[in-house]
């Protein structure tokens, strides 16, 4: 039992050690290598499923699997950021046209059929496309993206580091015992 415990516990170990890294340098491919992503929740749109603060963990998912009614993941040109960002919102529909799916997307506060318009650069009206889908919710966090928040930070980082070093020296200073000579 106790050999179980500790290849769990060394496998969760290097899991999260892996999503840190991916996250810390190469954000965009988190989900490609590890299956999963992260986001910490920005907008009320999908209140009170979804709070803001809330951190969400988003699961690679087969596209031929979703159906109305999941909450999905999505790259979209976002017209107040000036940049495209990752919404997160019910599918309420789903068309084929000439072979391909399109995804209409509604936020919880809206009403039913009352779909998503979405526009790109020239504000032109665009649908949500498989290669848009980042990912289907895994599980909601409630409240960790204020931690979120921190951990991202690139100074918070180096102060919790600088934390940890001063921690540690101390550590080391007051175990030190004087030699006898």
């Amino acid at each position: 039992m106790k050999r179980i415990k500790n290849v769990l516990f060394y496998a969760v170990a290097i899991f999260l050690i892996l999503f840190i890294f991916f996250e810390a340098f190469m954000p965009s491919k988190t989900i490609d290598y590890l299956g999963v992503k992260t986001y910490v929740v920005l907008t009320p749109s999908m209140e009170p499923e979804i709070m803001v603060d809330d951190v969400i963990v988003v699961r690679k998912t087969d596209l031929e699997e979703l159906e109305v009614g999941d909450i999905i993941s999505f790259k979209v040109y976002i017209r107040d950021l000036g940049r495209e960002a990752i919404v997160t919102h019910y599918i309420g529909d789903i068309l084929v046209e000439d072979g391909k799916r399109i995804y209409k997307t509604i936020g919880e506060q809206a009403e039913e059929g009352n779909y998503d318009v979405w526009l790109d650069y020239n504000n032109e009206e665009i649908d949500i496309r498989d290669e848009d889908i980042v990912g289907k919710l895994l599980v909601r966090l409630p409240y960790l993206g204020h931690g979120a928040k921190i951990v991202k930070s690139p100074v918070m980082l180096g102060l919790i580091g600088l934390n940890i070093l001063i921690i540690y020296l101390l550590i080391r200073v007051i175990k030190h015992k004087p030699s006898k000579n």
